[in-house]
């Protein structure tokens, strides 16, 4: 693709995403605003359906974003997550449904950290 003067952008959807990413800009030579990693909108897409069902709210009007590397790294970016238009301790306050908010964020952001862990490690069991 880098040989044929495309003006495309290159999106890497892999494993190990963060590594193929940096070989593929490396090795097009392209400007780095044309090659671009998935990395966590995955992850970020599974922490939106996690706090949909935890707060019972269309997934579409949850935002929050999972940041850094992909993989064991990464984080919540809870300062940034809202629901139904409020930050999201703003909600739980109002909701009420959390006993101990700061114990389920973080089950939530385990449950999303470990999510790939789980579909590597899946295996069809014979009928």
């Amino acid at each position: 693709m880098a040989d044929q003067n495309f003006t495309a952008v290159m999106v890497v959807v892999s494993n190990p995403v963060d590594i193929l990413t940096y070989v593929t800009l490396k090795r097009s030579g392209w400007e780095r605003a044309r090659v671009i990693g998935s990395g966590t909108v995955l992850d970020s897409a599974r922490l939106r359906q996690l706090l949909s069902q935890h707060c019972t709210v269309d997934v579409h009007n949850v935002h929050a974003y999972i940041l850094c590397e992909h993989g064991d790294s990464e984080f919540a970016a809870w300062s940034m997550t809202h629901v139904a238009g409020m930050q999201i301790d703003e909600y739980c306050l109002i909701c009420g449904q959390c006993a101990d908010w700061v114990a389920e964020r973080h089950c939530i952001e385990q449950e999303v950290r470990n999510s790939a862990y789980h579909i590597i490690n899946y295996r069809v069991q014979p009928i």
